[in-house]
């Protein structure tokens, strides 16, 4: 029988904090019509779209194994 391997909630708590994110963003840009000039908008939309492909390339590869960060770096340039 196969060991069947835990799932690491770190990812999907990253995950969570994007999406809420991605929520946040949406309703900034909806309130102001200047939205470019809020902060908080330009902030969170400098990261939250590479995050979510980053989380989703490293669990979808990674799935059977380790976190290796060698393969990570390589990947990374």
């Amino acid at each position: 029988m196969s060991e069947k391997k835990e799932r690491n909630i770190i990812y999907d708590k990253v995950r969570g904090v994007a999406i809420l994110l991605v929520v946040l963003g949406h309703v900034i840009q909806y309130s102001y019509s200047d939205f470019f000039h809020v902060p908080a908008f330009n902030i969170i939309y400098s990261f939250h779209m590479p995050l979510f492909m980053f989380l989703s390339g490293l669990v979808t590869y990674k799935k059977e194994r380790q976190l290796d960060f060698l393969w990570l770096k390589t990947k990374f340039f």
